[in-house]
């Protein structure tokens, strides 16, 4: 499979929160291989004009955490959206299942620091959006073994994901979420499905490189990633 940017949601809901559950990261190895992103056996464009639109919707609660001024900070999102193309983009074993897009987050609840709240909005409706970002898929190796999961790198396309906006308490500011953060594929490269899950807990986050503020940052939850038009897809 390959390094590929997958147009987001797929993550991206991938963005500051995200969504897990989950197999063994801890001896984890990426590696990067050809890779297709198809349905019924057609590839998509090969380019994002041409590409497949995905939709998302959070399948759990997605939630940040990170640290703040010192002091721990948690937001939990209960909703999430997105927009965005996912194609296949070079050609031979070059080709890279990628895509691009953004997350939108709603009923957001900052949780810590205390009495902080998000733009201002009464927590538990707070909305986030974040910036533009690409998606990567690469191969999951366990030790030595190659796996048949397909794992999510997804990257910022400018210096950040979002910017989150803490205000009305001793924390109050704007404080940056950057990085490269991982999520795990529910279903097997090959394996063709409506709903392709993707997951985000403590072990990929292990993998991963998010920031909140410049400290580690971590983001946990599920997310369901479909198609416009319902129809099944996968990764070959």
């Amino acid at each position: 499979m390959s390094l590929k940017r997958i147009g987001l949601v797929a993550l991206i809901v991938t963005a500051p929160f995200a969504v897990f559950a989950g197999n063994s990261f801890g001896a984890t190895k990426l590696t990067t291989k050809k890779a297709v992103w198809s349905n019924s056996g057609t590839p998509f464009g090969s380019t994002e004009a041409t590409g497949k639109t995905p939709k998302c919707s959070a399948a759990t609660s997605i939630v940040l955490k990170g640290t703040i001024l010192a002091s721990t900070a948690e937001l939990t999102a209960t909703g999430v959206s997105c927009s965005g193309k996912l194609w296949n983009e070079g050609s031979g074993e070059s080709t890279m299942a990628v895509g691009k897009g953004t997350a939108s987050f709603t009923g957001i609840t900052v949780n810590k620091p205390a009495g902080c709240k998000l733009n201002g909005e009464a927590n538990g409706s707070a909305k986030l959006t974040t910036e533009s970002a690409t998606i990567d898929i690469q191969m999951h190796d366990v030790g030595e073994v190659e796996t048949s999961i397909p794992v999510v790198v997804f990257k910022s396309a400018g210096e950040k994901f979002a910017t989150i906006n803490l205000t009305g308490c001793a924390a109050e500011g704007k404080y940056k979420v950057t990085g490269t953060g991982l999520g795990e594929g529910a279903s097997s490269t090959g394996v063709g499905a409506a709903n392709s899950v993707v997951f985000f807990n403590e072990t990929t986050n292990e993998a991963a490189s998010l920031t909140l503020a410049g400290n580690p940052a971590t983001i946990t939850g599920k997310v369901n990633n479909e198609l416009i038009g319902g129809e099944a897809f996968q990764v070959n």
